[in-house]
């Protein structure tokens, strides 16, 4: 048994967190307003403070700097109180998600699976393993494109038995790790990657496009003496020295635009770089004692860096990427190299990180897939793991149900095949749960693999 509670206390501990949360998100979003209201007021003084700083003698345009450096300093803690607001969002999706599974009315809201469906496979279709309904929508939390690859290689074939002993002592680890669980699932912004993790590790490993280093020194060179020429020209009046230089970045921009842009093509992954960091930080401050959870975490502390640090910077660099698409950015980027510049960064992490960014990411993706089954052990106390005999070919299961139909409606049977019993035909008429139970013993051995 993955653990001692009933289903009755696991839906009175998600009600009363969703309860919780939501009275702590009603407080975050009452804040929410009255620093919208204040920040208003504010506004309205420093444009009080500037018409007088014009037009009254007693005035000085110094009185705009206290309410200007209150606004800058309102606009943080709002942005800290928003970010709250959406994180209770997060976690309260998180529990009445569960209550839904609970209560059987999850179907047809969470990851299909579909683009993980083969035709030719021998049995994912006739198990409804991916789709509307199905197995993988059941169980997949993941967010990230590793998750959802790695859940799915592990439905469609069975693992060796050592690797499932060490899975299951993993599950049983995190099945009551409620608070752990919960992390894993809402960190980092509430979005869903939807790139598949082969085009993201293609783009990681890549051939390097250019060597960085003295080309990013020469490009802040020419912007920063493009900038000076400015002050030069608005001071002295010499022009001729903004636009020789202009040429020069023009022509520069120009001979790494293709370049450049084949780089910022990770923009693309934008949504997987806002998710990995948060997850990397929960799995590198928790403490475990399966097996496999630590060598799992021990893989990300090889190389003797935080991997949620390194890929915290991948983010931030495509998050500048945003501000090329400002007007006056676009404007002047082939002068300042904005866009390329940022761009000479990427690429340097990239051939920096590349080696130990495929062990990260799986890392975070085989949790991901831990943690999806950890749920649905943790919401299924009455299931048990399945034992595995080194000799001959047995399948032996008492109560089994088919996973996918309600508890209450389900109808358990028992099953014994072995040396005594190796065929068993089942009959009767149209809709009476042959296939149904045919059905629930490939379910049953494909969660037990």
């Amino acid at each position: 048994m993955t653990s001692a509670a009933s289903e009755d206390e696991i839906v009175a501990e998600y009600s009363a967190r969703v309860a919780s949360h939501q009275l702590k998100q009603a407080a975050y979003e009452r804040r929410h307003r009255q620093l919208g209201f204040l920040k208003l007021a504010l506004a309205a003084l420093i444009v009080i403070a500037f018409v007088l700083a014009f037009n009254s003698s007693i005035a000085s345009a110094l009185w705009l700097l206290l309410p200007l450096a209150a606004l800058a300093f309102l606009e943080k803690i709002h942005a800290q109180v928003f970010a709250a607001t959406r994180r209770y969002k997060r976690v309260i999706s998180f529990y009445q998600r569960g209550l839904a599974r609970l209560g059987n009315d999850w179907m047809g809201t969470g990851e299909s699976g579909a683009d993980f469906l083969d035709s030719s496979h021998p049995y994912a279709r006739d198990l409804d393993l991916f789709g509307k309904s199905s197995l993988y929508e059941l169980l997949c939390t993941a967010r990230t494109a590793a998750g959802k690859t790695i859940l799915a290689q592990w439905l469609l074939a069975p693992a060796p038995v050592e690797e499932i002993q060490g899975r299951q002592q993993a599950v049983l680890e995190l099945a009551p790790r409620l608070n752990f669980r919960e992390e894993i699932a809402v960190s980092g912004e509430d979005i869903g990657s939807r790139v598949r993790a082969e085009a993201l590790l293609a783009w990681a490993e890549a051939p390097a496009v250019l060597n960085p280093a003295p080309v990013r020194i020469l490009a802040l060179a020419l912007s920063t003496v493009w900038l000076l020429t400015l002050l030069v020209w608005a001071i002295w009046g010499w022009w001729e020295f903004t636009f020789v230089f202009g040429v020069v970045n023009r022509y520069f921009y120009s001979r790494f635009r293709a370049r450049v842009q084949k780089i910022i093509e990770a923009e693309v992954f934008a949504r997987e770089f806002a998710i990995l960091p948060a997850i990397l930080a929960c799995i590198e401050r928790e403490t475990f004692s399966a097996q496999q959870l630590v060598a799992l975490q021990s893989t990300l502390r090889q190389q003797g860096i935080s991997p949620s640090a390194a890929i915290g910077k991948l983010r931030r660099l495509l998050e500048s990427l945003e501000s090329r698409r400002n007007l006056i950015v676009k404007v002047s980027d082939p002068f300042i190299l904005w866009s390329t510049q940022v761009a000479f960064a990427i690429e340097a992490w990239r051939q920096k990180f590349a080696p130990a960014f495929r062990h990260w990411f799986m890392a975070v993706g085989e949790m991901e897939a831990l943690n999806a089954l950890a749920n649905y052990a943790y919401e299924h106390p009455e299931d048990s793991f399945p034992k595995f005999i080194q000799n001959g070919a047995s399948f032996a299961a008492d109560g089994l149900a088919h996973p996918l139909l309600p508890r209450a409606q389900s109808i358990r049977n028992t099953l014994h095949l072995g040396p005594d019993l190796r065929l068993m035909i089942i009959s009767g008429p149209n809709m009476s749960g042959k296939s149904t139970l045919v059905r629930a013993i490939g379910l049953n051995a494909v969660l037990a693999h």
